[in-house]
């Protein structure tokens, strides 16, 4: 009773052998290609008429940071913002989480030329945001939603896995109001920067 089980499974054993050894390989696929990452650091202004300000028509100092996701139709940008108020006036520092939208990087995918690049980079950002106001002791926190638009100027070679670029663009944050003291904060009028830009 052994001989012809033990000749059962021998058979079974050459006959996976043999169809390991000729059977096809299958493809492999090629793997997606990973969303390029962004960060980006910079300066402008911030035009602040609020009150108590001594100088509602002269720009404050700003400073931007962001970190970003996507370089395509859509992407995701981590950003920060902080005005550089003396102790007359109102400082800000907001952490913002915007969607990027860039309606002509489709349409101009396959077009060559600097310009395309420019067009193609063109962003249009909008998304939820909080803002800490503080005036000496008192503080206070703002949650609205921003708008923006930046265009970046690649630096180098079209094509390059790495790019610098320069980017120049405007946010406005629109928020509720807060209270300092007798002051009512509320939003300031426009930002506006200039930043280098690392895309990889």
């Amino acid at each position: 009773m052994r001989r012809p089980m033990n000749a059962r499974c021998g058979l079974a054993t050459v006959v996976l052998v043999w169809a390991a050894a000729f059977a096809s390989p299958v493809a492999a696929g090629p793997l997606p290609e990973r969303p390029r990452f962004q960060l980006a650091v910079g300066l402008g202004a911030s035009v602040d008429r609020n009150a108590p300000n001594p100088t509602p028509d002269r720009p404050i100092s700003a400073f931007f940071f962001t970190a970003g996701l996507g370089d395509g139709s859509l992407g995701l940008d981590l950003g920060v913002f902080a005005n550089g108020a003396r102790n007359t006036q109102v400082t800000r520092l907001a952490i913002e989480a915007v969607a990027v939208l860039r309606p002509l990087e489709h349409g101009m995918r396959d077009v060559p030329g600097y310009g395309a690049r420019v067009l193609r980079a063109a962003s249009v950002d909008v998304g939820p945001a909080v803002e800490r106001v503080s005036l000496g002791p008192l503080a206070g926190r703002r949650f609205g939603f921003v708008l923006g638009a930046h265009m970046d100027l690649p630096i180098g070679v079209e094509g390059s896995p790495k790019e610098v670029r320069v980017r120049l663009g405007l946010r406005r944050l629109h928020a509720g109001h807060a209270t300092l003291g007798d002051i009512e904060v509320q939003d300031s009028a426009l930002e506006i920067y200039a930043q280098l830009a690392f895309v990889f």
